[in-house]
């Protein structure tokens, strides 16, 4: 379980020079990489959570970043979260560089040599923007013979495609 004190992100995707991350709430699944915010400094506890359903984290073909359960070198190209000019991203790491356990990193093949990410807080991780819904607008009237009616009659119509009893 997430502390109230904290906001917790997971990244969705790249897109142009954005990073970009949306709110998550509850339980963070298993083997997620999260962007962990905090207000004030310090030592947070996060409850485990051992039902089923939250071991099972959400597959993505190619992940937007990875997680490591150990200190590693990281790979080639590889970039990690760091503070740029104030700006807070995804830069690219020394060539030297190793990531602490229990950290993120994005691969270079995501990455693909762009001088860095910024995250970008967005709310809909769908990208739906707006559901288009078509008019309830008559489209024909019709007997049960097939003939065009040019208003509901009594007895059965089909209106729409749908038979319907006018009495």
């Amino acid at each position: 379980m997430i502390p109230e004190s904290l906001t917790v992100y997971r990244a969705h995707q790249v897109k142009n020079s954005n990073l970009e991350i949306y709110k998550i709430t509850g339980t963070i699944p298993a083997n997620t990489p999260v962007i962990v915010e905090a207000e004030t400094a310090g030592t947070y506890n996060f409850e485990i959570a051992t039902e089923e359903a939250v071991a099972l984290a959400e597959e993505a073909a190619t992940p937007v970043l990875v997680t490591t359960t150990a200190a590693i070198a990281l790979p080639e190209g590889a970039y990690t979260l760091q503070v740029q000019d104030g700006v807070a991203g995804m830069y690219p790491a020394e060539a030297t560089a190793t990531v602490k356990s229990f950290s993120a990193y994005m691969p270079a093949e995501i990455a693909a040599g762009i001088a860095g990410y910024t995250l970008k807080k967005v709310d809909d991780p769908t990208g739906i923007e707006e559901i288009a819904v078509e008019s309830e607008k008559v489209q024909g009237i019709y007997d049960l013979q097939g003939r065009r009616l040019s208003a509901p009659v009594k007895g059965i119509n089909i209106i729409n495609g749908k038979k319907v009893l006018v009495k």
